[in-house]
């Protein structure tokens, strides 16, 4: 039996290994904050008081909650439309097949989860290591304030178009 157990293992670990996270989404410490609302074509939140560690809790909440941001959308867009590099008739394809990084922010004073998506067949290899940021691209590039208080979306922007 003692030597089953090695096996065992070994062959449970290549099993977790091939299939790999299944998650689309993220946490980028803090400390990528600044790059991360680097954004070139839309606009992200100006000014930060700070950052903090999103944890995994949270982002598994906003996870839930992400739905509420499709169904908001009507609302979101319109305000979006007011700021820089947006347009009207933008849309959110397939919101959740995209792919999501969550960094931590604090504006005055209160803590929101900001939201960098992009689309899944985008392809980059350290996007979950490192910000991903795209000049231009239509909306299938985005940002979003997530709330942990209230589990409310604002501030949705998307990418312009070259």
């Amino acid at each position: 039996m003692k030597t089953l157990l090695p096996w065992i293992a070994l062959l449970l670990l290549a099993t977790t290994a091939l299939a790999g996270p299944a998650e689309n989404w993220v946490v980028l410490p803090g400390s990528q904050a600044a790059h991360v609302l680097a954004q070139c074509s839309r606009a992200a939140p100006p000014h930060i008081d700070g950052t903090w560690e999103v944890s995994p809790a949270v982002a598994k909440q906003l996870e839930a909650d992400l739905p509420k941001l499709a169904a908001d959308l009507p609302k979101l867009t319109a305000a979006a439309s007011k700021s820089c590099c947006t347009m009207e008739d933008s849309r959110m394809r397939h919101l959740l097949d995209s792919r999501r990084q969550y960094v931590g922010i604090v504006i005055q004073g209160h803590q929101y989860v900001y939201i960098n998506a992009f689309p899944d067949e985008f392809d980059t290899a350290k996007w979950r290591t490192s910000p991903v940021g795209v000049c231009d691209g239509g909306p299938s590039f985005w940002g979003a304030l997530y709330d942990p208080a209230t589990h409310r979306f604002s501030g949705l922007a998307f990418n312009g178009y070259a």
